[in-house]
């Protein structure tokens, strides 16, 4: 049996458990106590379950897949360097991340993090993921589009909170800042990067 979940077809045997993590935390619910998985995937959760938890509810032979972000841009080429606005603004934001005790870059952490917690057979793949289209390979050149407009148009949302609160910018000082951003986004020379 099959059933349909946003245009996907998913067998009878799968879960899904959206938001478990956070909504356990907020209402109490122990994770630990659900139920094993022979193959759990765990996205975007900023290093807040560190492996330990998922260790104890993975069926005996099963596997665990863990995918995060370092989202401090660089390039190959030099061409996102101290002169750009892009690298200055990324690595301030995230320093005032750090600054609140948040680290920002998890993803280049996640493998020590869970041999700590008692995995074994453990792979680490590290993914460069452009920003702007500027890569040759044509599904970089596509994942490169959507990265740029995901950061292009969430640039007020990413930076406005830590700019404003944390490193007390007057708000027409950031909006300055970022059109700066925009425009080295925009300059296809600038092949800036992060990792996945």
């Amino acid at each position: 049996m099959t059933s349909k979940v946003r245009g996907f077809t998913i067998a009878s045997s799968a879960g899904f458990f959206v938001d478990t993590w956070r909504q356990a935390s907020l209402t109490g619910r122990n994770w630990s106590r659900q139920s094993t998985s022979k193959l759990p995937s765990l996205r975007l959760l900023i290093y807040a379950l560190r492996g330990s938890r998922v260790c104890r509810n993975l069926e005996p032979g099963g596997w665990a897949e863990f995918q995060d972000f370092d989202l401090q841009y660089y390039s190959d080429d030099s061409s996102l360097n101290k002169e750009t606005t892009l690298l200055t603004w990324i690595s301030t934001l995230l320093d005032a991340a750090r600054s609140l005790g948040r680290d920002p870059n998890p993803g280049s952490k996640l493998e020590g993090w869970v041999r700590d917690a008692g995995f074994e057979n453990v792979v680490h793949k590290r993914y460069k993921i452009p920003i702007g289209p500027w890569a040759r390979d044509p599904m970089l050149k596509e994942i490169g589009m959507l990265n740029y407009q995901q950061v292009y148009g969430g640039l007020e949302g990413l930076t406005l909170r830590l700019y404003t609160n944390v490193l007390k910018w007057k708000e027409e000082e950031v909006m300055v800042l970022l059109g700066k951003v925009r425009q080295d986004l925009k300059n296809p020379r600038i092949h800036a990067m992060f990792d996945l």
